[in-house]
């Protein structure tokens, strides 16, 4: 009886180990696609000035 404990207890710790790795992982991702989205909202507004620079002396 005192094995059946002992595993579930490995097991409701492993949940709850995976359940936090998983939290991390999605907060990170969300983390990447926001600042993905800022440097692409940079990139384009950079092209845009690129390109009225360039027309304004021609």
């Amino acid at each position: 009886m005192e094995n059946i404990e002992k595993i579930v207890s490995h097991y409701r710790r492993h949940q709850a180990e995976c359940a936090k790795r998983r939290a991390e992982i999605d907060g990170k991702i969300a983390k990447l696609q926001e600042e993905r989205k800022l440097l692409n909202e940079l990139r384009w507004t950079e092209g845009l000035s690129v390109r009225s620079w360039r027309r304004s002396p021609a």
